[in-house]
C-alpha cells in the first residue's frame, strides 16, 4: 500500500478489516466484530469530512469551497448514510466488547 494514495490506502485498509481479510486468525470474535464496527464509523468518517465543510473553529484548514446541496447531492448522502446504518444494524451489539457497545449506541443514534 506503500506507492497507494493516503486516504485511498485508509480507505482500502477499511474495506479489508471491514470484509474479515486484515484480520488475524488469533483474533477473539469480539475483537474481530470491535474491528468490524471500527471500520465502519471510520470509512463513514472519512468519506463525511470530504463531504461536508469544515467548521471554522477547527485547526484543519477550511475549505475554499462549500458542500454541494444540490437534490442529487443530497440523495446520494442519503444513500450512502442509509447503506451505512444497515451495516451497523448487521453488527450483532452483544458481539461487541462493552465499550464498542457504548459506541454502538452513541454511534447508532447518529
Amino acid at each position: 500500500m506503500r506507492d497507494l494514495h493516503p486516504r485511498l490506502a485508509r480507505v482500502l485498509l477499511a474495506l479489508l478489516t471491514a470484509a474479515g481479510l486484515g484480520s488475524c486468525s488469533h483474533e477473539s470474535p469480539q475483537q474481530a466484530a470491535d474491528a468490524r464496527f471500527r471500520a465502519i464509523y471510520e470509512a463513514e468518517w472519512s468519506w463525511r469530512k470530504e463531504q461536508l465543510a469544515a467548521e471554522e473553529d477547527t485547526a484543519a484548514p477550511v475549505a475554499d469551497h462549500l458542500p454541494k446541496v444540490d437534490p442529487a447531492s443530497q440523495e446520494a448522502r442519503r444513500a450512502y448514510w442509509e447503506a451505512t446504518l444497515a451495516k451497523v444494524n448487521a453488527l450483532a451489539r452483544a458481539s461487541l466488547s462493552g465499550e464498542a457497545q457504548l459506541n454502538y449506541d452513541i454511534y447508532r443514534a447518529q
